[in-house]
């Protein structure tokens, strides 16, 4: 899924969160760099990775792959502000 130069540079971009134009010297210009993002935008590519990355944190945590992203913070059947006993 992943092809060509411009997917390591998009891949920079949103594992930093740094802004376009700082990409670093040896980078295509930016202008191309999110060019190529929005087109893999648009056809869902981006969404794509995100589900994936998802699914390989929970699996890799022993939670199954379709279980819901939720508030882990309290255990099931304690209601907020409520200790579970």
């Amino acid at each position: 899924m992943l092809v060509g130069r411009s997917s390591t540079e998009i891949l920079y971009v949103m594992r930093t969160g740094y802004a376009w134009r700082y990409l670093p010297v040896g980078f295509p210009p930016w202008q191309t760099v999110y060019s190529h993002f929005q087109r893999w935008n648009r056809r869902g590519v981006t969404e794509r990775i995100l589900t994936e990355l998802r699914e390989q944190v929970r699996l890799a945590h022993d939670r199954h792959s379709a279980a819901p992203a939720g508030d882990h913070r309290f255990p099931v059947g304690a209601g907020r502000g409520h200790r579970a006993s």
